[in-house]
């Protein structure tokens, strides 16, 4: 049987919630949801699994930080002896405008410090991302690193159940039909903003 990873980043925490840098629970969240998985501790880490279409999925929520992620990642698949290809790692991007998602297989980690410790800890970049965008502060004097911490704004809410749906539905097609299929049918969708 086929075995999947699909980890959602994030903080833990109550002072986290609903955090920029935590779209990456809250699509993980949404999967859990929809497939009634039930979660436990173990691997640093929430997870729990099913099977759909033959396939066994984890679905992992890191409770390491943020900035230790890998540690947990590189746990459960290790342990599960699950493939670098059957990874993926849900996280919020900076540089795609808010509602925009891209799944995409390998690359560098721009700095994002969950991906860093999961390149890090596996040994490799090769896994596939599913990567939220929340785009960047409008204000200039707002550093990068206090506004992923930042809660969304009024707008971004409105749309935020939207987006995280669109991007379950993308890791349902990822686990059913593979990368290329959900590139190729997720990447140029947008979300349609709800304005104030």
């Amino acid at each position: 049987m086929d075995k999947i990873l699909v980890a959602g980043l994030g903080n833990p925490g109550m002072k986290y919630r609903n955090t920029r840098h935590n779209i990456g629970f809250m699509a993980a969240d949404a999967l859990i949801s929809y497939y009634n998985v039930d979660m436990r501790g173990g691997f640093y880490s929430d997870y729990g699994d099913f099977v759909v279409d033959g396939k066994k999925v984890f679905v992992q929520k890191p409770q390491t930080y943020m900035n230790l992620s890998g540690k947990a990642v590189a746990a459960l698949a290790s342990y599960y002896d699950i493939e670098l290809e059957n990874i993926l790692v849900i996280y919020d991007d900076v540089d795609l405008p808010f509602g925009k998602l891209k799944i995409k297989r390998g690359g560098s980690s721009a700095g994002h410090k969950g991906l860093i410790s999961i390149i890090s800890c596996l040994g490799d970049e090769d896994f596939i991302r599913a990567k939220m965008g929340i785009g960047r502060p409008e204000n200039p004097n707002i550093a990068v690193s206090d506004y992923v911490l930042g809660k969304f704004s009024r707008t971004e809410s409105k749309n935020i159940e939207e987006f995280v749906d669109l991007c379950k539905n993308a890791v349902s097609c990822f686990i059913k039909e593979g990368v290329v299929s959900t590139m190729t049918k997720f990447n140029n969708k947008n979300i349609t903003k709800k304005e104030d």
